[in-house]
């Protein structure tokens, strides 16, 4: 590997960069869902999922808070493994092909 690409791949910056952008579906999703919590709300109620208000705060604190830990490199396994679980778990609900 050239030297060049070795020290960019070493650096502190480039492997928070990397978790930042990895992570990005998932916490801005969580954003989205903080910023309009009643509109989003009403989509869970939508696909079933009541009471709305409660399923969109877990889904929040989940994206957000998994990320962060990704982000910040705390418990980054259970954090992946939760959202592992949950894209599976959204498939049939919120995305059924």
């Amino acid at each position: 590997m050239p030297k060049s690409i070795g020290a960019i791949l070493d650096s502190a910056a480039f492997d928070i960069l990397a978790r930042v952008l990895l992570t990005f579906m998932f916490w801005t999703s969580g954003l989205a869902k903080l910023i309009d919590f009643g509109g989003n709300a009403a989509v869970m109620e939508g696909f079933g999922l009541t009471p709305g208000w409660l399923f969109n705060a877990a889904t929040l604190a989940l994206q957000i808070g998994a990320s962060l830990m990704i982000i910040l490199d705390r418990g980054t396994w259970l954090a992946t493994g939760a959202l592992a679980i949950f894209n599976v778990l959204t498939i049939p609900i919120a995305h059924p092909f």
